[in-house]
């Protein structure tokens, strides 16, 4: 089984449930298992993560279930849910993305919030209007400011930013999102 793989082969992950074992694991442990080691090897590191897509997905996910990740970076990876139902020709997305016993406990926009709090945290959002696979949604914009007032309010010194990378059609971490991932890792606390 391949998390990564596309299409109907992806939400086979369900059938991998047992008493015993949850799914969802394949998408969040080995976040925890390199943070762990991270945090073993070299306790006063940063921890920074970047993911496209699915791994911009677990990345979202995994921020905010660890304060202990400080940058965030998913790009063409999440939209809430509100949103992608009415994209037309397009699923709601892979298994993890609606996995309903996860999302009775928070939602899209409750994950950007607590990816973003916390002191020296910042959990950054790159939505590409034209991409051909995942999340093209322009509108995706008017829901940021709303995000970033809720982590300013909470007082934590978190923040949340969102980059609408707009210019080019593919699924893809395109220069200008690489700049905007330069830039946030080189910002100093």
């Amino acid at each position: 089984f391949d998390p990564r793989s596309k299409g109907h082969q992806h939400n086979l992950a369900a059938l991998l449930w047992t008493p015993d074992f949850e799914p969802m694991k394949l998408f969040l442990h080995p976040m925890a298992v390199a943070v762990n080691h991270i945090r073993r090897q070299n306790p006063d590191d940063d921890v920074h993560m970047v993911g496209l897509s699915g791994g911009g997905w677990s990345i979202t996910a995994y921020a905010a279930l660890d304060p202990r990740v400080e940058k965030s970076v998913a790009v063409s990876a999440t939209l809430p849910m509100c949103l992608r139902s009415v994209q037309p020709d397009r699923d709601l997305g892979d298994y993890e993305q609606f996995f309903a016993p996860f999302f009775r406990l928070t939602d899209y926009l409750e994950l950007y919030v607590l990816a973003s709090a916390g002191d020296r945290r910042t959990h950054l959002q790159v939505i590409i209007p034209d991409d051909p696979c995942c999340f093209a949604r322009p509108e995706a914009a008017d829901y940021a400011p709303v995000v970033a007032a809720r982590v300013s309010s909470l007082g934590l010194n978190g923040e949340f930013r969102f980059l609408l990378d707009e210019g080019h059609k593919d699924h893809t971490i395109s220069d200008r999102t690489r700049a905007a991932l330069v830039d946030l890792i080189n910002e100093h606390p």
